[in-house]
């Protein structure tokens, strides 16, 4: 996912992307949320920081992106200015993988 990763945190469906899927299956975030998830739950396992040092920059830049996917992320928003919370599976996630790179950032 590292190497897949575009300059504008996008981190495909797909990695490595031998065919680009442009047609809403390229940057879902559901997918792309494990350059996030997945050295955070390696850490957390095994107790092993080496994954999140080695993709903090692809973590970070990902983090970044999210904001300028509004149709996602301002649903996100507005569930929790209303609500308290996440409404939808993809919502919650978001709100676990914010708290996990704050968390690993704090730390």
């Amino acid at each position: 996912m590292i190497d897949s990763q575009f300059d504008n945190g996008l981190v495909p469906d797909i990695a490595p992307e031998y065919v680009p899927f442009v047609e809403g299956f390229r940057d879902s975030p559901e997918w792309g949320s494990s350059a996030v998830i997945l050295p955070w739950y390696l850490y957390q396992w095994y107790g092993d920081k080496r994954p999140m040092e080695k993709a903090w920059t692809m973590m970070t830049r990902y983090m970044e992106r999210l904001p300028t996917m509004s149709d996602v992320y301002d649903t996100f928003i507005r569930a929790i200015e209303r609500d308290g919370y996440a409404l939808t599976a993809g919502d919650i996630g978001f709100h676990y993988l914010g708290r996990g790179v704050a968390y690993v950032h704090q730390g």
